[in-house]
C-alpha cells in the first residue's frame, strides 16, 4: 500500500469487499496470488500478515467460507476443473487446424463429456464453460489462436520484466491474467475493456498516437453504429419477436412474426425451430402433407445453421415419426425416424435419453434384438437409468 495514495488503499477495501460478498473462490484465490507476489517482490515481512488473513477468511464465518466448505462436502463438481481442462485439450487437438468456432464451446462439449463419479448420474453435468479463457481461445481458434496467444504472452513477459518492475497497471494485469487460468473473464465486455485500457496504458510509453482525420472519425462511428445495430440491436428485436410468436395463439399471427424476426436475424436457428414447431402442429391437426414439408425444411434449416443443435434433431425424428406411423407404412419404417438420431448421437454420444428413444422405436416396430441393443448402450452410459430397464 505504501506508495499509493488513499483512493488506491479505497479501492482495495472495495474489492476485497466485492470478493467476499461474492463468494468466488477463484477470485478469492487470485487475490491471495498475487499479493503474495506483490509480497515476495517488494515487502516480505507482510507475508505473515497475509497468511493470518487467509487462515480468518476461512475460520470466521463469511460468504467465501461457506462456498470453499459447500465444495468440500456436497458438491460433486468441485474438483471437474481438471476434467473441464483435460476436456478442451481433446476439442483442441480433434480440432487442431480451425477450431470450433468463436462462441461454440459450449455447443460442442457434449461430444466430448467426461465421466462424473460424484454427481447424480455419470454424464449429468455438461460443461458450458472452459474456466479458462486461454483453453477457451485456443479451442476456438485452433492453431492461429495459439500462436496469437503464445505471440501476446511473449510481449507482456518481456513488458513485465522491464522497469519499472511494479507499478499498479502491471500489478492489475497480472491479476486478470491469473485469474484467466481459473475462470471466465477475459472475454467479459467489461473485462475485455479493462484488459485493453490496461495494455494501452502498459505499452504506451513506446507509442506515437496521431489525431486521425474526419473523415476516418465519421467511418468509425459509422462502423460502431453499424456494429451495434446488427450485433445487438437487431437480435434483440428478434429475440423479442421470438417470446411474443411463442404466446401467439394463432398460427398465422405468429408465422408472420417469425418471418419479420427472420428479416432481423437470419443466422439465429431458433426461429426456424419455432416454425417447425407451428407447421408441425398444423399437420397434427390437418394431416396436411404440405405442412409436413415445410415443418421439415425449417428443422433442417435450422440443422444447418447449428448442426450440434439437439431440438432441431428430436423434431425432425418426431415429424418423420407422425407421418410416418400414421399416414404410410413399409418395412424401412424405423430406420427413417431414426436416421435424424443417429446423426446426433455424433454429437451426443452420452446422451442415453436419445438411445431410449431409439429403443422404444425399434420395439414399437417389433425389432426387439434392435431395441434391446440400444437399451443396453443406455444402462452401459448411465446403469441406473430406470427407462432403459425395461
Amino acid at each position: 500500500i505504501e506508495g499509493f495514495g488513499w483512493h488506491w488503499v479505497l479501492l482495495l477495501v472495495i474489492n476485497l469487499t466485492a470478493v467476499f460478498i461474492s463468494g468466488s473462490k477463484a477470485a478469492f484465490l487470485g487475490v491471495v496470488l498475487i499479493s503474495l507476489l506483490l509480497l515476495l517482490v517488494k515487502r516480505k515481512n507482510l507475508i505473515p500478515f497475509l497468511i493470518i488473513f487467509v487462515i480468518l477468511a476461512l475460520l470466521i464465518p463469511n460468504p467465501i467460507k461457506s462456498m470453499v466448505n459447500y465444495s468440500l462436502k456436497s458438491d460433486p463438481y468441485a474438483l471437474d476443473r481438471i476434467h473441464i481442462w483435460n476436456m478442451c485439450l481433446k476439442i483442441f487437438k480433434s480440432n487442431l487446424f480451425t477450431g470450433v468456432g468463436l462462441d461454440n464451446f459450449a455447443e460442442v462439449t457434449p461430444r466430448y463429456n467426461f465421466k462424473q463419479t460424484r454427481g447424480p448420474a455419470n454424464y449429468f453435468k455438461i460443461p458450458r464453460q472452459a474456466h479458462n479463457d486461454y483453453l477457451k481461445l485456443i479451442t476456438e481458434t485452433g492453431i492461429l489462436g495459439l500462436i496469437f496467444l503464445l505471440t501476446g504472452l511473449f510481449f507482456l513477459v518481456r513488458k513485465f520484466f522491464s522497469p519499472p518492475f511494479v507499478s499498479v497497471t502491471k500489478v492489475i494485469l497480472l491479476y486478470l491474467l491469473f485469474q484467466a487460468f481459473l475462470f471466465d473473464i477475459l472475454f467479459h465486455s467489461v473485462f475485455f475493456f479493462i484488459f485493453l485500457f490496461l495494455l494501452k496504458n502498459l505499452f504506451s510509453e513506446n507509442l506515437d498516437f496521431k489525431s486521425i482525420g474526419k473523415e476516418l472519425k465519421v467511418m468509425n462511428v459509422g462502423f460502431l453504429i453499424l456494429v451495434f445495430v446488427t450485433g445487438y440491436f437487431f437480435p434483440y428485436l428478434s429475440n423479442r419477436l421470438n417470446h411474443r410468436a411463442v404466446a401467439e395463439k394463432d398460427a398465422l399471427g405468429a408465422l408472420n412474426k417469425l418471418q419479420l424476426s427472420y428479416r432481423l436475424n437470419p443466422l439465429e436457428p431458433r426461429i426456424h425451430i419455432l416454425k417447425a414447431g407451428i407447421f408441425r402442429d398444423l399437420f397434427k391437426s390437418t394431416r396436411n402433407l404440405d405442412y409436413f414439408n415445410q415443418a421439415l425444411q425449417s428443422a433442417r434449416r435450422a440443422q444447418q445453421l447449428n448442426r450440434y443443435d439437439k431440438e432441431a434433431c428430436l423434431l425432425e425424428s418426431e415429424l418423420y415419426y407422425e407421418v410416418l406411423t400414421k399416414i404410410f407404412k413399409y418395412s424401412a419404417l424405423a430406420e427413417e425416424i431414426t436416421r435424424p438420431l443417429n446423426r446426433l448421437e455424433i454429437f451426443h454420444p452420452f446422451d442415453p435419453f436419445i438411445k431410449l428413444r431409439k429403443a422404444e422405436i425399434f420395439l414399437e416396430f417389433g425389432r426387439k434384438e434392435l431395441a434391446k441393443q440400444e437399451g443396453l448402450k443406455a444402462l452401459e452410459l448411465e446403469p441406473e437409468f430406470v427407462g432403459a430397464l425395461y
